[in-house]
């Protein structure tokens, strides 16, 4: 088969298309990090740390799965689907079917924070299953666009596409559950299972779960029947058969699993690269914080319910298309680096003042004080769907760069081996963060400190304090130029990652 030298493009119509995947797996991803844990330690009644376990195990599948089933899409002998659309259409249903099982629990616990390892171990399990299954969708979903698209203006346009339907995915799984929860009268004693709100809410649940899946699972169909990989188009074009198909064309490369997970941490060579997964480490595992306790803030702290909570949610919502549109225009206007630095310095300053919640201000201040800064952690969650793919893809650029300088490249398809390592080590980093976060946000609230207004907002200025190291790391990328990583640089990385979660256990240590 001859190679095709013109590049391959997405038109307008085929780059929606493509974008629809992105918003079919986002939909599930955005409700379950935003709400399930919740579900569960309000409604169904189980332990704060026993169901931080459950994320937990979640979060772990979500890094290793992503670089196991990367492997496994890369290794697989293409067929008439494809090497990777395979994984979408028989991936899809099953993961499907696994978000529904997040709200749908055969056994409940028989009082608020009980510690029932019964069912525990179902939502262990279940949120185990769903993240691995989920990841085996994802992973050969972002692999497929450096093959389907090579034209930079053209993958400008795809992730523009995705940007969107990413930012609506996670509005309606981030809000969504929340304004069910308004509705509930008197929540912070109905939320149980056993109390008519509870039970209103289960229900709920379910049935937004099923609408989900089913949301999710057509918008990954439409990719997956409209949009071909290169060589099956070649296959169709030159009437070739399986069979007949070149060997360096289709056989996969024979790497171990060793090899791979070697291979993705060797963009830590990169200085540049290692200075970004300190912060995005950092910052993804102070974040986990506000939006795990999002909810108790609301209803404890806040002491909304009702129709003032569904207020309150709809007027936050012109922030979040606000943030979107100012931190593209800014990122363009400053530059990434700048751009991502201001976004986490409001952060730091906005979750550190906070603790004026500690103070009795009245109701009336107190909610109003409550709306800055949520309104302003809204916005800049915001930023952080935007800025650190084109942060990662840039650190790339540089790489290729130095290395065509220095070395030279076989052909165009070496790029995309780069792509590969970069973003699994970026995706690992930012799901360990959230893993081992939520692990220690469980131990915090464990003895009801889910409903304590004081636990829950002593909680924003110690993420503050987490963030503040964000900022330190994120201020030696120079996105100029690919040096390597040295010795000091190396030991200034570990001690960025390893003090938060130093100061974290402190903090559960006297909170408990």
């Amino acid at each position: 088969m001859s190679k095709n030298k013109n590049p391959r493009l997405l038109n307008r119509k085929q780059s929606f298309q493509y974008a629809c995947g992105f918003f079919g797996l986002m939909l599930p991803l955005s409700t379950f990090n935003a709400f399930s844990y919740n579900f569960v330690i309000y409604v169904i009644g189980l332990d704060e740390f026993l169901a931080s376990i459950g994320t937990f195990i979640g979060l772990l599948c979500f890094a290793f799965g992503g670089v196991i089933w990367g492997y496994i899409s890369d290794n697989k002998v293409p067929g008439k689907l494809g090497r990777r659309r395979p994984f979408l259409l028989y991936g899809a249903p099953i993961f499907a079917v696994m978000f529904i099982l997040l709200w749908l629990f055969p056994v409940k616990c028989t009082s608020p924070n009980e510690v029932n390892y019964g069912v525990a171990i179902y939502y262990w399990i279940v949120c185990a299953v769903f993240s691995t299954l989920y990841m085996m969708v994802w992973s050969p979903y972002l692999a497929m666009l450096p093959e389907i698209s090579t034209d930079e203006e053209n993958r400008i346009q795809i992730s523009s596409d995705q940007g969107m339907f990413n930012m609506v995915a996670t509005i309606i799984g981030l809000l969504l559950p929340f304004i069910l929860i308004s509705g509930v009268e008197d929540p912070k004693e109905t939320l149980f299972h056993e109390n008519i709100g509870g039970q209103v809410l289960s229900a709920q649940m379910i049935t937004l779960s099923i609408i989900f899946a089913i949301i999710s699972l057509t918008m990954i169909y439409i990719t997956f029947f409209n949009i071909k990989e290169p060589i099956v188009e070649e296959c169709k074009d030159e009437n070739i058969s399986e069979s007949q198909l070149r060997p360096e064309e289709c056989e996969p490369k024979k790497n171990g699993l060793i090899e791979l997970f070697k291979a993705t941490f060797t963009p830590f060579k990169n200085r540049d690269f290692t200075w970004w997964s300190g912060a995005n480490f950092t910052v993804n595992y102070g974040m986990r914080i506000p939006m795990t306790i999002m909810l108790g803030i609301l209803m404890y702290v806040l002491d909304l319910e009702g129709v003032a909570l569904i207020l309150f949610i709809i007027l936050i919502l012109p922030f979040v298309g606000g943030g979107f549109f100012l931190w593209n225009k800014l990122s363009k206007k400053w530059g990434l680096k700048k751009t991502y630095l201001t976004v986490i310095s409001l952060l730091v300053i906005f979750m550190g003042s906070g603790a004026i919640f500690l103070v009795d201000f009245g109701e009336v201040l107190k909610i109003i004080l409550g709306f800055l800064v949520i309104t302003i952690l809204v916005s800049c969650l915001i930023a952080l769907y935007i800025l650190p793919n084109p942060i990662v893809s840039k650190i790339i650029d540089l790489e290729i760069e130095h290395i065509e300088e220095n070395e030279g490249l076989e052909d165009e398809d070496d790029r995309y081996k780069f792509s590969g390592k970069y973003f699994g080590a970026n995706a690992f980093m930012l799901n360990l963060a959230g893993a081992i976060s939520f692990l220690l946000i469980g131990m915090s609230l464990r003895g009801g400190g889910s409903k304590d207004p004081f636990i829950l907002t002593i909680l924003l200025p110690v993420t503050a304090i987490i963030m503040i190291f964000g900022v330190l790391s994120a201020s030696g990328i120079s996105l100029q130029k690919r040096e390597k990583t040295n010795i000091v640089t190396l030991i200034k990385f570990l001690l960025i990652v390893i003090i938060p979660i130093i100061l974290t256990l402190v903090v559960v240590k006297m909170l408990i």
